[in-house]
């Protein structure tokens, strides 16, 4: 049936933090064979039909900014005073009725 998941028959094991070779090898020839077409690459993307070059460039970009992730804010309103919880339905309305104007 196989070992739990956690469980190795290797008691040594890896140790925590240490990179796998193999995609750490992965990663190494994706650059170079990147590297070494860079041109060609430009080339075609050049190409391409702009619906397909919008999809390219949304994919590159995946690996140079940061996913937003969602957030989730939970409060306890009851520990709250009377006071703060004033002030936050105060600040929640001046951001819905008086928006930032932006430069």
């Amino acid at each position: 049936m196989g070992l739990h998941k956690g469980k190795t028959n290797n008691k040594e094991g890896r140790p925590k933090g240490t990179p796998n070779k193999v995609t750490t090898n992965l990663r190494v020839l994706i650059n170079e064979f990147l590297a070494e077409n860079w041109d060609q690459i430009k080339e075609d993307v050049k190409k391409l039909i702009p619906k397909d070059r919008v999809y390219f460039y949304e994919k590159l970009m995946q690996y140079d900014i940061p996913k937003m992730q969602s957030t989730q804010l939970t409060t306890d309103l009851d520990r709250l005073s009377d006071e703060q919880v004033d002030y936050i339905i105060n600040e929640l309305k001046l951001q819905i009725y008086e928006p930032a104007t932006e430069n």
